[in-house]
């Protein structure tokens, strides 16, 4: 007898419970921070040499953030000094659907997004996954292909409509810096 759509559900929803279980949430907030750590040591490699004519300063300090499952924690929030312009590096948190995290990118003349990504992901459109069922028929799936190891990368999120994924380089961040900057 096949099972109702209601038994899938309940089946579905068990093996998620158990999955979400199975989850140390103190590893994932201490990768995350790691993460953090990286991606602003990278920044600070990029602006190395403006930091040290004393063309910029950069500064740290702590927010509180609050994720399902791993509650209230305190993450490193980067500012950096550019003469009169002030840009900020506001983490936004690590479960979100599709990356390992997100930091958003503040300045006064606009605002970008860093995400950690899959390294094989170029494009938005690669985090979607289909599934069509027609009838009783086997379900037909389409996606990215998922390595077992996936390697996590920082990416410049293009805007909206490209969803382009852009390669942190120092370049391409220090070009995004002065696009919040001056517009």
């Amino acid at each position: 007898m096949p099972k109702s759509s209601f038994d899938q559900l309940v089946e579905e929803e068990q093996e998620a419970q158990q999955a979400q279980a199975a989850v140390d949430w103190k590893d994932e907030l201490q990768r995350w921070l790691r993460d953090l750590s990286r991606l602003y040591g990278q920044i600070q490699q990029f602006l190395e040499a403006y930091i040290e004519k004393g063309q910029v300063q950069v500064r740290f300090d702590d927010i509180w953030l609050d994720e399902e499952n791993i509650g209230r924690y305190a993450a490193p929030r980067m500012t950096v000094i550019i003469g009169r312009k002030t840009v900020t590096m506001q983490p936004v948190g690590t479960l979100l659907i599709g990356t390992k995290g997100r930091v958003d990118i503040i300045g006064p003349a606009g605002q970008a997004r860093l995400v950690l990504l899959n390294d094989k992901i170029s494009k938005l459109s690669q985090l979607i996954h289909v599934t069509v069922q027609l009838g009783s028929n086997q379900a037909v799936s389409a996606s990215v292909s998922s390595p077992t190891e996936i390697n996590w990368v920082w990416r410049i999120l293009g805007r909206p409509p490209s969803g382009d994924v852009i390669a942190l380089t120092k370049e391409n961040f220090l070009t995004l810096l002065a696009e919040v900057s001056n517009g």
